[in-house]
C-alpha cells in the first residue's frame, strides 16, 4: 500500500450543533503511537517477561491556512465578537501646516510610530509642544509635528477599527483550570489505483489539542502547528480510543 499527498482533516468540537473546524491547506498529519512496556529480567542478563503499560496516540499538524477557530481548539473559553482592529503599514504621508492626518482617522484605534523618511529617522513621540523631529498626539488620527518639519514625507504605522466588522475578535482570559474539551477529529488519505479511489482513515472519538504555533514571516509562507493526543471516547459512552479504516484487505 503506497499513498502519496495528503487529504483533508477536520475537527468537531463537543458541543451541540457543532460548526466543524477544518484544517484547511494541509501539509501534514503524524499520528504517533506510543505502546509503554514494563520488563522484567530478574538477575538475568535479557529479559524474561514483558507487560504493556501506558499507550499514547499523539497527533502532531502542520496547515497553511490559518483559521481563528483552529487557535481556539487549543485556547478555549474565548468569547467571540463581531469586527477586529486592523493595521495600517507605512502609510505614506506629508507633513503640512506642522500636522498631517492619516486616512483612517475617523476610526483611528492606535499609534504604531512614524518614520520620517526626508530626515531618515523615526519621529519621536511626546505629550505635547514637539520640537524637530517630534510629533505629539496623536488625536481621532491628527499627529501634530514641527513647524520646521514641514514638507517632510513620512510613513506612519497605525491601528483602526473598521465601522463595517472585518471577521471577529476572540478574547482570552485568565480563568480556572477546568476539564479538557475534547474534539472529534477525522484524518483522511484517499488515492486513486487504476480509477479506484482508496482510503486511509483515522478517527478519533476525543483529542485533547495541547499546543499551537503560529508563524508570522516575511518573504516566506506562514505555516501553523498543531499538536494533541488522543483519549478514550470522552463525548460518547464507548471506550473506543481510534478506529481506522484502509483499503487494503488482509
Amino acid at each position: 500500500m503506497r499513498t502519496y499527498s495528503m487529504g483533508c482533516l477536520f475537527a468537531i468540537p463537543n458541543v451541540a450543533n457543532p460548526t466543524p473546524v477544518p484544517i484547511a491547506s494541509l501539509k501534514s498529519c503524524k499520528v504517533g503511537v506510543k505502546q509503554g512496556k514494563a520488563v522484567f529480567r530478574g538477575n538475568q542478563l535479557d529479559v524474561i517477561d514483558v507487560g504493556n503499560k501506558a499507550r499514547d496516540w499523539s497527533v502532531d499538524i502542520q496547515h497553511a491556512d490559518f483559521r481563528g477557530s483552529v487557535l481556539q481548539l487549543v485556547a478555549t473559553g474565548g468569547v467571540k465578537v463581531a469586527g477586529g482592529i486592523l493595521p495600517a503599514i507605512g502609510e505614506q504621508q506629508t507633513i503640512a501646516a506642522a500636522a498631517f492626518t492619516v486616512s483612517q482617522s475617523a476610526v483611528f484605534t492606535e499609534d504604531g510610530g512614524v518614520l520620517d523618511l526626508t530626515a531618515g529617522k523615526f519621529l519621536q513621540r511626546v505629550a505635547s509642544a514637539p520640537a524637530v523631529g517630534q510629533y505629539s498626539g496623536p488625536v481621532a488620527g491628527v499627529y501634530t509635528c514641527n513647524a520646521t518639519d514641514n514638507g517632510h514625507v513620512v510613513l506612519a504605522t497605525y491601528s483602526y477599527t473598521p465601522a463595517s466588522p472585518v471577521g471577529e475578535t476572540t478574547t482570552v482570559s485568565n480563568a480556572i483550570q477546568s476539564q479538557s474539551v475534547p474534539f472529534k477529529l477525522r484524518v483522511y488519505n484517499p488515492w486513486v489505483v487504476n480509477g479506484s479511489t482508496r482510503l486511509v482513515g483515522l478517527d478519533f472519538p476525543s483529542v485533547h489539542f495541547e499546543e499551537i504555533d503560529l508563524d508570522f514571516k516575511v518573504e516566506d509562507f506562514a505555516a501553523q502547528n498543531l499538536k494533541g493526543f488522543a483519549s478514550q471516547d470522552m463525548i460518547g459512552t464507548t471506550l473506543v480510543t481510534a478506529r481506522y479504516w484502509s483499503s487494503e484487505i488482509g
